[in-house]
């Protein structure tokens, strides 16, 4: 019953495709392949979002002196708006988004 599961279009998971394609062993190094792709997505987001937070962080939460790096403000205003921004991305359908749709698109 589970091989027939597979050949259904659209069924197989990637960890299951490179099972059949390469063996057994490649099933753990595809989903350290996948984690790791995920990981640094999520870190250089990170990144990005506290850059583009900067202003607003030290209007907030102003530097005690003029710094070109991360400071304790610019931390916590992307921590804030990470944790305000992930739990909309693991909705399982995103038809509650649809009216914010276009706003999105004039950020």
């Amino acid at each position: 019953s589970g091989k027939k599961n597979l050949k259904k279009r659209g069924n197989a998971s990637l960890e299951s495709l490179s099972c059949t394609a390469f063996g057994p062993c490649f099933y753990g190094a595809t989903m350290l392949l996948v984690s790791s792709v995920c990981f640094f997505a999520t870190v250089g987001y990170a990144v990005l979002l506290r850059d583009l937070l900067e202003p607003l962080a030290d209007h907030l939460l102003p530097p005690s002196s003029p710094t070109v790096g991360p400071t304790l403000g610019r931390n916590v205003c992307m921590m804030v708006a990470v944790l305000l921004i992930t739990p909309l991305t693991t909705l399982q359908t995103l038809t509650a988004l649809k009216n914010v749709g276009a706003a999105s698109m004039c950020s």
